[in-house]
């Protein structure tokens, strides 16, 4: 039988005085893509970044290949999550598309880590579409560009699982698609896993093999897009009353006045 590459147990996330989300019981095979959905507030950056190692569980545990991450060392940590995070807060200097991929590269070496071969990273710019990126800064892309640079630069890492803080925020429909088809070919040509949060549903439940819920009441509900469609979980914990998920059409419509 195939061992999880991700089992979250009894896990408990949020801060000193304010528990976000409890109980979350979680298994994730090895090239699965997993969505995080829940409304504004609802835990789903704080439960990346737990996941993540950046923040500390307030009770649980979370292993990665078998290995309680609390176990693990900065480096070990490395070896086996990616991380792309939303937003350009961390963007050094004038470094360039290039330099970023020689720079993960030259780290793993450091590592005692097998580097990444050219004809991988080649291929990595490739099914990213980063050919006449290559030799440009990164302080001078546009959102979408600097969104698949990332992504490209987590796939270099060559981590089993990667790990996406809302990658599609602030791309146009054009971006926002084409990001949520690349996330969708990641496992198929790479074979990793990815564990994402977004704010889009629809594409979410479209790509996802399985997906966790999160709801403001600290209630976290996890399944296959279509058992929590079918279950009525998306329409319970993302309809209003000017906007229901229609379980039938699988989009969200205005509500009858």
């Amino acid at each position: 039988m195939m061992n999880a590459l991700l089992d979250i147990k009894q896990l408990s996330i949020g801060y000193d005085k304010a528990v976000v989300a409890v109980n979350i019981n979680f298994q994730m095979m090895p090239g699965e893509v997993v969505a995080v959905l829940g409304l504004n507030g609802a835990g789903k950056s704080t439960l990346l970044r737990t996941l993540a190692g950046l923040q500390p569980s307030l009770s649980g545990q979370i292993s990665i290949n078998g290995s309680a991450i609390k176990s693990l060392t900065a480096n070990l940590l490395a070896r086996q999550r990616s991380i792309v995070l939303s937003g350009r807060q961390h963007v050094v200097g004038e470094l360039k598309v290039r330099e970023l991929f020689e720079m993960t590269n030259s780290i793993r070496k450091n590592e005692n880590k097998n580097e990444t071969s050219k004809s991988n990273v080649l291929n990595i710019i490739e099914t990213m579409h980063l050919n006449e990126l290559y030799n440009r800064k990164l302080s001078t892309l546009s959102d979408g560009e600097f969104q698949r640079a990332m992504i490209a630069r987590a796939l270099v890492q060559q981590t089993p699982l990667v790990l996406m803080d809302e990658p599609t925020a602030h791309l146009d429909v054009i971006r926002t698609m084409e990001t949520f088809k690349f996330i969708q070919s990641l496992t198929e040509k790479f074979g990793v896993g990815v564990v994402f949060t977004t704010h889009d549903i629809e594409k979410a439940l479209h790509i996802a093999h399985r997906c966790i819920v999160l709801d403001k009441q600290s209630k976290v509900q996890s399944g296959t897009p279509e058992e929590l469609i079918t279950q009525k979980v998306i329409t319970s914990v993302f309809s209003g009353d000017a906007v229901h998920f229609n379980t039938d059409s699988r989009r969200f419509e205005y509500s009858n006045q």
